[in-house]
């Protein structure tokens, strides 16, 4: 995907753009699992996440390619397909990590898919196909990535045409990390202890023996 080289009035009045569209994005959960929330106001064909610090080798496995729902493809559990592992370029062409691609077809005028824009109430793990019924329908999307390594960043970007049919260009997405504090180790279980009773040693005895004594008086 070729991004449009903006004028320096276009990136300022794009980046305000994107600052307030980050500011509105709705998201829950973390790298491996997370619901995104399309309230950028237009209908996004895509999605990407960036991982800055990583080869793709790292990239263990991605929700809508390789994770096994019983469907026929992966990428049936998405509206986008399968998505592509790719590597992540600087300006200067320099591969400074990876990337996954989810992102809609375009033909005859017509993209395959989309996301519309709008407000989504999400728990997690509502915006797939097993995850809600009424998923074609909801301004939401599910991503998840495994990685063997954490990245030194992490980027999050909608997809959304530009003013050029079936170009794509990226809306950053504010999706903030999930830190886990495991809890405290518990107490050590209370153990009852109960002293046995002491008892008198046995003395060894020899065996009994039944006698039945008959006793005859002369006269």
């Amino acid at each position: 995907m070729h991004r449009p080289i903006p004028t320096l009035r276009t990136m300022l009045a794009t980046a305000a753009w994107l600052v307030a569209s980050a500011a509105q994005a709705s998201t829950f959960g973390g790298l491996a699992n997370f619901d995104a929330v399309n309230d950028t106001g237009k209908t996004a064909h895509g999605f990407e996440i960036e991982l800055e610090g990583l080869q793709r080798s790292d990239i263990l496995d991605v929700f809508g390619l390789n994770r096994n729902f019983g469907t026929p493809s992966p990428g049936d559990v998405e509206r986008y397909g399968l998505p592509v592992i790719g590597d992540l370029l600087n300006a200067s062409g320099q591969v400074i990590g990876a990337k996954v691609t989810y992102r809609a077809s375009y033909a005859n005028g017509s993209w395959s898919a989309g996301t519309s824009s709008g407000v989504f109430n999400t728990p997690g793990e509502s915006c797939w196909t097993f995850g809600n019924v009424g998923y074609p329908a909801v301004p939401c999307d599910h991503f998840g990535v495994s990685t063997a390594a954490t990245p030194t960043r992490t980027g999050y970007n909608w997809l959304l045409e530009t003013a050029n049919p079936g170009e794509l260009s990226a809306a950053g997405v504010a999706i903030p990390a999930v830190v886990f504090t495991p809890p405290a180790a518990p107490a050590a279980p209370v153990v009852a202890v109960i002293n046995a009773q002491k008892l008198d040693p046995v003395v060894p005895q020899n065996n009994a023996y039944w006698v039945k004594i008959v006793q005859t008086t002369l006269p």
